[in-house]
């Protein structure tokens, strides 16, 4: 007689954790699909060697720099040819880079390690263990302080709660870090423009409820009341310039909230499309950009009145993205093995 195979609860999480780490949230709300040709806003798209996750770019906007696999690509903007690419031997998901472009700091899919990243002439990285390997039930975060003194990644855990949900504080001058934990589900990290205050999304139970928290950046604690979100799985997290608004992909839900961090209240709540994961806004803050995974969509968003402006299928299941210093350009990942030129003054930007 065949025994009958049982997994566990947490064994359970787990591959649902995987599913959505890999492949989007689920079959979220805000329409169907989208379907038809590719938006003539799209002008280039480069070939990678694998699908990438996290971006960001020097200051100039010269060159981004990506999360793929299991090494961190440099790509050149102007021509779209690969450049340097620093081998980690780990998972690099989410990547933040310092003002000065100098340095930046990578946070590890599988909660093992982080990255304090040297990116001269010949880049380099130098690697942190901050726990065991495991699924996080959020994607990671990676944030820079403004002084490029301090990176920020988390850890998280399903089933085993407080004490294995972790900010990592990590001083780059002396490649060390300090853990804090938190009574919630971590996911993407945004910096106030000064760098006191770490905001970051995050979910309670099993992702049965989504907040934004504000923690202070040098000691990690609760430094504001959590604004609740319309979705108990967020997205990516992207602040307005001056830093008194975030922008936050409500993933299950279909939209994008607008999240006074003042008041702590929503200011506003943005229908997108389906799935939307990753969110910046422009240098001058008049815009907030959101891709749709499940869309193939990217949507433009008037930050004065709360609005689509516009919207363009871009390619398979956009990831994130970053907006070049003029704001004129978006890069994005998706989780097929393309980057993505968006030209925004097509969108009406």
């Amino acid at each position: 007689m065949l025994k009958e195979k049982r997994i566990s609860l947490r064994e359970a999480i787990r591959l649902l954790s995987v599913v959505a780490l890999c492949a989007g949230c689920s079959a979220a709300g805000g329409g169907p699909a989208a379907t038809g040709p590719v938006s003539p806003a799209v002008v280039a798209t480069i070939p990678l060697p694998t699908w990438a996750t996290g971006i960001a770019l020097s200051p100039d906007g010269s060159q981004a720099w990506l999360a793929a696999g299991a090494d961190i690509l440099s790509i050149d903007t102007a021509t779209g040819t690969r450049g340097p690419t620093i081998r980690t031997g780990g998972m690099p998901y989410a990547l933040a880079i310092s003002a000065d472009g100098k340095q930046g700091v990578a946070a590890d899919l599988m909660q093992q390690q982080a990255w304090i990243l040297n990116l001269g002439a010949a880049p380099t990285s130098q690697r942190l263990f901050i726990g065991s390997p495991s699924t996080p039930v959020l994607r990671p975060g990676a944030a820079l302080s403004p002084d490029g003194l301090r990176g920020f990644t988390t850890t998280s855990a399903p089933t085993q709660g407080n004490g294995f949900d972790r900010l990592h504080i990590i001083d780059l001058s002396g490649a060390k870090q300090r853990a804090r934990n938190l009574p919630f589900h971590p996911g993407s990290l945004a910096l106030s423009p000064d760098g006191r205050a770490l905001h970051v999304v995050g979910c309670a139970g099993i992702c049965s409820s989504g907040a934004l928290h504000t923690l202070d950046a040098a000691t990690g604690k609760s430094a504001a009341t959590p604004i609740p979100l319309q979705s108990s799985v967020p997205g990516q997290l992207a602040l307005s310039p001056d830093g008194q608004t975030a922008w936050v992909a409500n993933a299950l839900a279909g939209t994008v909230a607008a999240l006074d961090l003042q008041s702590r209240q929503v200011r506003a709540t943005v229908s997108v499309g389906a799935e939307p994961l990753g969110v910046a806004v422009s240098p001058d803050g008049s815009r907030a950009y959101v891709t749709c995974f499940q869309s193939n969509t990217l949507v433009a968003i008037d930050t004065a009145t709360a609005s689509v402006v516009s919207r363009a299928v871009i390619g398979r299941q956009p990831r994130a993205l970053a907006i070049s210093p003029d704001g004129n350009t978006a890069w994005v990942t998706h989780s097929v093995a393309t980057l993505t030129k968006v030209d925004l003054k097509q969108l009406g930007s």
